[in-house]
């Protein structure tokens, strides 16, 4: 988790809330208690050699596959959709 955290940022109050029923009020605060992480742009970490629209299209594919709530990430099919894929 220390990696995803790295990237996406800590996840909001919400987004704890919706990656496990488990996942409890105290638990919530707890996790809030740590340093807030700010989410880092996944354009900036793909290198800069490849095509802007290539890497535009491979951050907002990035995010929405990686979405902390996984009820909100994109499913295969609909990632297979997405214009990264398209020629």
């Amino acid at each position: 988790m220390i990696e995803q955290v790295a990237i996406l940022g800590m996840p909001s109050k919400d987004q704890l809330k919706g990656m496990s029923k488990q996942m409890t009020d105290q638990t919530v605060e707890l996790v809030h208690k740590l340093d807030d992480i700010k989410k880092r742009e996944f354009k900036t970490i793909i290198p800069s050699k490849y095509n802007p629209k290539d890497v535009q299209n491979a951050s907002d594919l990035l995010e929405k596959l990686l979405d902390w709530v996984p009820s909100k990430r994109l499913t295969c099919e609909r990632a297979l959709k997405h214009a990264f894929f398209d020629e």
